[in-house]
């Protein structure tokens, strides 16, 4: 089987598992397509935080590292916060 035939097969094999979720409820779609929306949106957002920051002067890596770092304190500072109200 070549590259483009396992490319091939799985993609229909994923479109068919997609057709069994037709009878799906509502709800189930608009969930789906919220978790889609927000993935663009966080990976849109590092984009363009990475290329801002190389426009300020930051090397690949020093952007790359700072990104790392605010993504880390971010999501982190949630559970924190949660600790501290919940005492």
């Amino acid at each position: 089987m070549s590259c483009w035939e396992s490319v091939q097969s799985y993609l229909s094999a994923a479109v068919a598992r997609l057709r069994s979720l037709k009878s799906a409820p509502r709800e189930l779609w608009l969930s789906y397509v919220n978790v889609v929306f927000c993935a663009y949106a966080d990976y849109g957002a590092a984009v363009v935080c990475v290329l801002y920051l190389q426009e300020l002067g930051f090397s690949d890596q020093q952007a790359g590292l700072a990104y790392g770092i605010y993504g880390a304190i971010g999501t982190r500072t949630p559970l924190l916060s949660a600790r501290w109200c919940l005492g």
